[in-house]
């Protein structure tokens, strides 16, 4: 093997190896890219779950509250019925009075 033939087989392995840095370069580029995304998206469902966690504790709290209210109108509803049945009575109590009193008895 001459010397120029060495020089040219050193030539191209320099060669080879400045590509093979090039594309090892440009692979840690985009795992460094992806790796960043990635960190990134992690961060937005972290803050994501934490929204979620806040919303049910809302609508937690507003479910209980809604109970309360329920349960506070149907006290109300049967007080009404209360109400009404007394009503009912003392108009037909009175309907028995006026028919009485007109009928003379």
């Amino acid at each position: 093997m001459t010397t120029e033939e060495r020089v040219l087989r050193l030539e191209n392995a320099f060669s080879t190896l400045i590509e093979l840095a090039r594309t090892q370069s440009e692979r840690m580029d985009e795992y460094e890219r992806r790796t960043e995304e990635l960190a990134q998206t992690q961060n937005k469902l972290a803050q994501t779950q934490n929204e979620l966690t806040q919303t049910q504790k809302e609508l937690t709290q507003a479910q209980k509250q809604t109970e309360a209210n329920l349960s506070a109108l149907a006290t109300i509803v049967a007080e009404i019925g209360r109400a009404q049945l007394r009503t009912e009575q003392a108009l037909t109590n009175l309907s028995e009075r006026v028919d009485r009193y007109i009928s003379g008895s």
